[in-house]
């Protein structure tokens, strides 16, 4: 959702756009970050949050959430470090 929207004010060339952010801010979104069991992570829109248990052989991250207990399964990509 976040890449669609830096791109879609991008493409339509929306004055109040900077061009400086949208970089960066498309840079950000690309970095995968290096996770690692015990990491603390949040979803991409920050709903929830937990703890990650362990990396799959194909890259897969087994995380559970604090706020359902839930034991779950993302990519790199659809997770961000809690910091």
């Amino acid at each position: 959702m976040q890449i669609r929207q830096l791109v879609g004010k991008s493409a339509v060339d929306v004055p109040e756009v900077d061009k400086a952010a949208l970089r960066n801010g498309l840079t950000e979104l690309t970095q995968l970050d290096d996770f690692q069991a015990g990491d603390k992570v949040t979803t991409l829109q920050k709903s929830l949050s937990g703890e990650i248990i362990r990396i799959n052989l194909d890259g897969g991250i087994v995380w559970k959430c604090d706020q359902t207990g839930a034991v779950m399964t993302g990519t790199p990509q659809s997770l961000l470090p809690l910091r």
